[in-house]
């Protein structure tokens, strides 16, 4: 785990640093403009990973505090869909909110619940082939919420074996 948050990390670092230096050498005001979102995403895709991190040593260590607040399953999917969207993995794909969502009003951590559904939706993605669709859900069932994500992809059994194991990845560094 901690071998992939660095290559994250370092990833996120070398693109931002890439594209700065780019900007140097741009004269174009729209181009500029276009680098800049770009390097404004990538450097709040690196904060959320620190985040993500630290967060994940603190529930290790039995630290970590949740902020707890309600909060509408619909409004969390639209969230993600426009986050996501804009993400470097999507490409041509999309990310569609299953119509027959309901709305369930939930009581939650809902940086916590964002980073675990993003984190199914940016897995998703990855694993989704060109032209695709990801799609989002969420249903109420008895006194709780089912948040989905789905992609036509199938997961071989070996590693939906693996998936809870602590240092099990399925992505290579």
């Amino acid at each position: 785990m901690e071998r992939i948050f660095f290559h994250d990390v370092l990833n996120s670092a070398g693109g931002i640093s890439g594209l700065s230096s780019i900007m140097q050498e741009i004269q174009d005001p729209i181009e500029l403009s276009e680098i800049s979102k770009l390097i404004n995403r990538v450097s709040d895709n690196l904060v959320g990973e620190i985040q993500s991190q630290r967060q994940l040593n603190a529930a290790e260590r039995g630290d970590l505090t949740l902020t707890i607040t309600e909060a509408g399953s619909l409004d969390i999917l639209k969230q993600l869909g426009e986050i996501y969207s804009k993400h470097e993995v999507v490409a041509d794909k999309k990310i569609v909110i299953t119509p027959a969502s309901e709305n369930v009003i939930v009581k939650t951590d809902q940086v916590l619940l964002k980073r675990i559904l993003g984190n199914m939706v940016k897995n998703a993605i990855e694993a989704s082939s060109p032209a695709s669709a990801v799609t989002l859900g969420c249903t109420q069932m008895d006194n709780a919420a089912r948040f989905s994500v789905h992609n036509s992809t199938y997961m071989p059994r070996p590693t939906q074996l693996q998936l809870f194991k602590r240092s099990f990845t399925t992505k290579r560094c």
